[in-house]
C-alpha cells in the first residue's frame, strides 16, 4: 500500500509518501513548503491571505500526487489551526475549495503521535520526547516505552519569533524573554514538575536543522549533547561569517526561526537537567501512519488516556 499524508503545520506544510509492506515503512516522495501560517494569525484568527496560502499549498501539493499511485490520503493540521478562533470556517472554506477534509490534532494527540513515530527511528526506553513547531511544542514523557504524560504547549518557534523579535535575529534582551516565556509555560505543567531527564528525543524541522548543523561541524549523527547545543546557541546568537553560511546551508529557510527554537530547547534542557539529545527521523506524520492507519497498538497510562 501506497500512502500519502499532509501535515499542515505553523512554519511548513510537508506531503510524505508512504510505502507499506508487511508493517514496515518506507518514504517514497517528500515536499515540504514554507507557508509561515502563524504569520497570518491576527487577533487569534487565521487571515484571509493565510487561508489563501493554505490552499494555494494544498493545491500544489495535489498537483504533485497527480503522477503517485496511492491507495489513500489522510490531511491534518496542528498548532497552525488548532489555535485559531475561526478554525471551522477555515476547514469548511478548504474543504469547498480543495475537496480535502482537514483533521485537527488535539495537542495531546500530537504529543501522543510523534512519540509512537519517534520510538520506530530512535531505540530510547525512557526519557523525554520534545517536538518543536511553529505554533506550538509537545511534551511527552515515557517509561519502558510506555507513555506516561502528553500534552502541548502552545508555543514555538515561528510563533516566539512573531510576537517577541523585532528585526531578523533576536537581540539579547528578545532572546531573555523568550526564555523567560518558555520557563513561564513550562512550570504550568505540573505533571512533569521536579523531574529530569538525562535523554530528549527529539523531533520536528528545528531540532533536524540544528542537527544537520552539528553533522556539517563534525558531530555525531545521532545525536547531540546538550553542552554542544549551548555552543551551538552561542555562535548563531552572535554569527559571524562562517556561522551565517553553516545556518544557510543547514536551514536557510529558518533563519528567523532558529534561534528561538533552539533557545526553547536549550530552555527545556535546562529545567529538566538533561544531558543528551537524541534526534529522530520520524514524527508526528509517521505516528498518525503507524496508528491511525496501520493500527499499531499506543502503549499509554490509563491516567494520560484520560484526559484525551
Amino acid at each position: 500500500m501506497n500512502y500519502a499524508i499532509i501535515d499542515i503545520g505553523s512554519n511548513t506544510m510537508r506531503l510524505s509518501v508512504y510505502a507499506c509492506r508487511g508493517g514496515h515503512v518506507n518514504v517514497l516522495f517528500t515536499k515540504k513548503e514554507t507557508a509561515g501560517l502563524a504569520g497570518y494569525v491576527t487577533n487569534g484568527m487565521l487571515s484571509t491571505d493565510g487561508v489563501e496560502q493554505c490552499i494555494a499549498v494544498l493545491k500544489l501539493f495535489q498537483e504533485s500526487l497527480l503522477g503517485i499511485r496511492i491507495d489513500g490520503l489522510s490531511v491534518f493540521a496542528t498548532a497552525s489551526l488548532r489555535n485559531v478562533s475561526n478554525t471551522q470556517e477555515v476547514l469548511r472554506t478548504v474543504s469547498r475549495r480543495t475537496g480535502i477534509a482537514v483533521e485537527i490534532l488535539s495537542g495531546q494527540d500530537e504529543a501522543v503521535l510523534d512519540f509512537i513515530g519517534a520510538t520506530h527511528s530512535v531505540g530510547l526506553e525512557n526519557g523525554l520526547l520534545i517536538d518543536i513547531g511553529g505554533g506550538s511544542t509537545e511534551l511527552t514523557s515515557f517509561s519502558n516505552k510506555v507513555i506516561t504524560y502528553a500534552e502541548s504547549m502552545p508555543i514555538g518557534s515561528l510563533s516566539l519569533y512573531t510576537n517577541l523579535v523585532e528585526e531578523l535575529l533576536p537581540s539579547s534582551a528578545e532572546q531573555k524573554a523568550i526564555r523567560r516565556t518558555v520557563l513561564k509555560k513550562l512550570e504550568t505543567v505540573k505533571s512533569l514538575a521536579g523531574k529530569q531527564f538525562s535523554d530528549i528525543c527529539g523531533v520536528g524541522g528545528t531540532i533536524r536543522a540544528v542537527q544537520k548543523m552539528n553533522r556539517k561541524a563534525g558531530g555525531s549523527p545521532e545525536g547531540f549533547s546538550v553542552k554542544t547545543l549551548r555552543s551551538m546557541l552561542a555562535k548563531v546568537q552572535k554569527p559571524d561569517k562562517d556561522t551565517l553560511r553553516l545556518i544557510l546551508k543547514s536551514a536557510p529557510d529558518r533563519i528567523h526561526t532558529l534561534i528561538p527554537g533552539m533557545l526553547i530547547l536549550d530552555t527545556v534542557a535546562e529545567y529538566f537537567k538533561s544531558e543528551k539529545i537524541h534526534v529522530s527521523a520520524f514524527g508526528v506524520r509517521e505516528g498518525y501512519l503507524y496508528a491511525r492507519v496501520l493500527g499499531e497498538p499506543i502503549h499509554i497510562l490509563s491516567s494520560v488516556k484520560g484526559k484525551e
